[in-house]
């Protein structure tokens, strides 16, 4: 029995329901978008081949353990849009007129690059690259062939110039 003097009103005309509809509907409109960005995005951390990736494994190991018997040691540093590598050995192979610098972004398959090195003057290469934004960037440097390999970590390219470049250590 409707209390007299009172006036009722439709239910949307008041704020309580919308009130108790509104979160709820955030998260409806929350998770749709979530969805709509798994779907347009890739994940670049899951690889295909991940098993090949595995057998090959050994390989790498044989031609980091080349490279530490050549003693082959490497600075890179940044010039502008320019890559200058300086690279030695205490065995004192001789080096290819060509290497090739990997530049693999820590987290994003997208921002990895390759770079083709020439030499210069004895020892040193340069190469043109991609500009590279302030993040973690994994160098690997080899040779045509691919027999031997020397790798370093580069953080911060825009404020760091330089990385050193090793045989890696097992």
């Amino acid at each position: 029995m409707p209390i007299p003097n009172q006036v009722s009103q439709v239910w949307y005309r008041e704020h309580w329901p919308w009130i108790l509809i509104s979160g709820p509907l955030m998260v409806v409109i929350a998770s749709l978008i979530s969805a709509w960005l798994a779907y347009k995005t890739s994940d670049g951390l899951v690889q295909d081949d991940y098993h090949k990736e595995g057998k090959a494994i050994n390989r790498i190991f044989e031609r980091d353990e080349r490279a530490r018997e050549f003693g082959l040691s490497g600075d890179v540093k940044l010039l502008d849009n320019t890559l200058e590598l300086t690279i030695s050995s205490h065995s004192h192979i001789p080096l290819p007129p060509t290497l090739r610098l990997l530049i693999s972004h820590a987290t994003r398959v997208d921002k990895d690059q390759t770079v083709a090195l020439t030499v210069t003057k004895p020892g040193v290469y340069s190469g043109r690259f991609a500009p590279l934004d302030n993040a973690r960037y994994f160098l690997t440097l080899e040779d045509p062939g691919k027999t031997w390999r020397v790798v370093g970590i580069w953080r911060n390219p825009k404020i760091i110039k330089s990385v050193p470049l090793l045989a890696a250590i097992l």
